[in-house]
């Protein structure tokens, strides 16, 4: 049975109850015409009395019922509502347990393009922004491109491919006159044409050097170098002079020494 049912027939059976209440109160209204002993009035007083009683006390146990009926009955009606509420909102938390997911992946999608992009755009400009290297001691600015070339070339010449070296240095210098890489380039052009045996080109490529960087550190090296290859080449009297400028002009090089031995030797 429902509450709906058990309340209904709880209803019912207050109004009979009532109903017969009332009766019975019509029945003690003519008391005094049917019973004229005082006797047999307390007797049925006191019965009408006890009957009142019970019947209350039962209309109180009813009404009682009825009322936790009632809240029984609101409550289910209220568990109800909140299971409803409940599920929609499992749903509502699904959907957007489901939208953040696909948000995090979106997220995470646009990140790594980004990420990408952004070090596409880093190589592009580091392939062209020039940069600051350090050559004897100074700072000088070159680009990408002539940065690759010479570590190109150079990586040659510390393998000792010296025909591959020579090239590659005096396409550097032809093509990057004015490089900060130059002193190097020039250089060692110079040394890897000796190092393959072409004297003439090893001689003009130190005096170009010579020509181009009196004041550097590797000068007094080049001239070295230079009287080296004339004597590859006999040519005595071409060595004596170079040998004898490097002696005037860098007394205390490193070379020095070097230098004034192969004088020595040249003039026995």
């Amino acid at each position: 049975m429902t509450f709906i049912e058990i309340r209904s027939n709880t209803r019912t059976l207050i109004a009979r109850l009532a109903l017969a209440l009332a009766s019975t109160a019509l029945v003690a209204s003519p008391a005094h015409a049917l019973f004229e002993d005082d006797e047999l009035r307390k007797v049925f007083n006191e019965f009408r009395e006890r009957v009142k009683t019970q019947n209350q006390q039962t209309l109180d146990k009813l009404n009682e019922m009825t009322v936790r009926l009632e809240k029984l009955e609101a409550g289910s009606r209220g568990h109800l509502l909140l299971n409803q509420e409940l599920e929609a909102q499992r749903k509502e938390i699904a959907s957007l347990r489901g939208a953040l997911e696909l948000a995090t992946n979106d997220l995470a999608t646009t990140q790594r393009r980004l990420k990408d992009y952004f070090n596409d755009v880093d190589n592009r400009i580091r392939k062209v922004e020039p940069k600051q290297v350090e050559i004897d001691g100074r700072l000088v600015t070159v680009g990408q491109d002539e940065s690759a070339s010479y570590d190109a070339a150079f990586e040659a010449y510390k393998s000792g491919d010296f025909n591959n070296a020579a090239q590659q240095l005096d396409d550097f210098n032809r093509r990057f006159p004015n490089s900060g890489y130059g002193v190097l380039s020039m250089y060692y052009a110079g040394v890897a044409h000796f190092g393959k045996k072409d004297f003439k080109a090893a001689i003009a490529a130190h005096t170009k050097f010579l020509e181009k960087y009196p004041a550097s550190p590797r000068t007094p090296d080049a001239m070295l170098n230079l009287a080296d290859n004339h004597l590859s080449l006999k040519e005595v009297k071409a060595a004596k002079k170079v040998l004898e400028t490097l002696l005037e002009k860098f007394p205390d090089s490193a070379v020095a020494d070097s230098a004034k031995k192969r004088l020595a030797l040249l003039k026995n």
